[in-house]
């Protein structure tokens, strides 16, 4: 760039960083933008008996929950995937730890056979 000042070398770098940043900043609201909220409710199994719980949020405190029909400490986040449900991979050292109680997850897929 003969000719061209160093100060107009300053002023081009200057421009070129703030269309990089505001080009950043457009892909990112775009992308937050279309983000959908977390829903209120998260899905529960109770590895015992089979059955699901939709449980507010603001209620997950300590994992396993508390099974609110039998008292035990047996409920398990869980996730529906191709119409199946799955406990979450996160709790698979949990569902192990159940031990005999869990009747309905299995500890290798951690796929769930609900109650009929």
């Amino acid at each position: 760039m003969a000719g061209f000042g160093a100060r107009n070398r300053g002023k081009l770098s200057v421009a070129l960083a703030v269309v990089a940043v505001l080009g950043v900043g457009v892909v990112l609201y775009g992308q937050l933008r279309g983000a959908r909220p977390l829903p209120n409710t998260v899905k529960f199994v109770c590895v015992a008996t089979g059955k699901t719980y939709a449980v507010s949020r603001d209620k997950v405190k300590r994992i396993p929950l508390e099974n609110p029909e039998t008292g035990e400490r047996t409920l398990l986040p869980c996730i529906e995937r191709d119409g199946q449900l799955f406990v979450s991979d996160h709790y698979r050292g949990s569902v192990g730890k159940l031990g005999e109680r869990n009747q309905h997850v299995d500890p290798e897929t951690l796929a769930v056979q609900t109650a009929k």
